[in-house]
């Protein structure tokens, strides 16, 4: 009897084992799902290699500490130009330039250098030359944070103003200003021309009109609406006005840059 009983034991042993390692696997197999439905971690990493914004909480913080300054910025910017702008062209000059500010970086004192080259334009006269000086004077008494130094040579000179005998149409003068992606100036061509589009030439009066009008430019200023400041399209004067003062000192207190919500 009893040698019948072992193998039965052995068998119900055996049995027991099986079944364990079978409710074993079965269990592991249960779990192995359950680690793969952390995919989503994965899904939102690829999401956040396109924004970065979207890379979990210390980036999102990151990123958005970084634009609030930014977006605070602007907002405050527009606010300036709603309250402090009166008396002034800056909202015009503004949306002219697409809603971004653009003037000159500080210099820490240093000029920027105007290369006033008298012409091989036919019709040029060296008194050309002193009503560009004289246009200079004029703004550098604003009291901007940067200064036009007139020079010959042209080399080194961050704006290069020269004499053309006419530049078609209806145009005295042109201002061609080049200025980084965040709207800082950098360089800036001018040319004036030495036969008005009537074909005389200009008078000292003139060339000091659009002398004032080009440089205002070459300050980042855009055209007034009134006709007595120095940057209305058809401008006469040959003094800066108040406005013109007003207008470039509001400018170069506002940091450079978009001011779009």
């Amino acid at each position: 009897m009893s040698e019948r009983r072992v193998p039965r034991v052995l068998v119900l042993v055996l049995a027991a084992v099986i079944v364990l390692v079978l409710l074993g696997d079965a269990l592991w197999r249960r779990r192995t799902p359950a680690v793969a439905g952390h995919q989503p971690v994965s899904a939102r990493a690829s999401q956040a290699a396109a924004d970065p914004a979207a890379s979990g909480p210390g980036k999102a913080m990151e990123a958005n500490a970084g634009s609030r300054p930014a977006t605070a910025d602007r907002a405050a910017v527009r606010e300036r130009l709603r309250f402090e702008a009166a008396g002034s062209y800056l909202a015009q000059t503004v949306v002219a330039g697409d809603s971004v500010v653009r003037h000159w970086g500080v210099r820490g004192g240093r000029p920027i250098r105007v290369a006033v080259v008298p012409g091989a334009a036919i019709g040029y006269r060296e008194e050309y030359s002193g009503a560009v000086e004289w246009a200079v004077v004029r703004w550098n008494g604003v009291g901007l944070p940067v200064q036009f130094e007139t020079t010959r040579d042209s080399s080194g000179a961050e704006v290069v103003l020269t004499w053309v005998d006419t530049l078609g149409g209806e145009a005295a003068g042109q201002a061609r200003v080049a200025w980084t992606r965040p709207g800082e100036i950098i360089r800036a061509d001018v040319q004036l021309v030495t036969h008005m589009p009537d074909g005389k030439a200009p008078t000292s009066n003139q060339m000091v009109t659009m002398a004032l009008h080009e440089l205002g430019h070459v300050l980042g200023l855009g055209h007034s609406s009134d006709p007595a400041d120095a940057l209305h399209p058809s401008s006469t004067a040959i003094e800066l006005s108040s406005r013109d003062r007003r207008t470039a000192r509001l400018l170069y207190d506002l940091p450079t840059g978009s001011v779009k919500q």
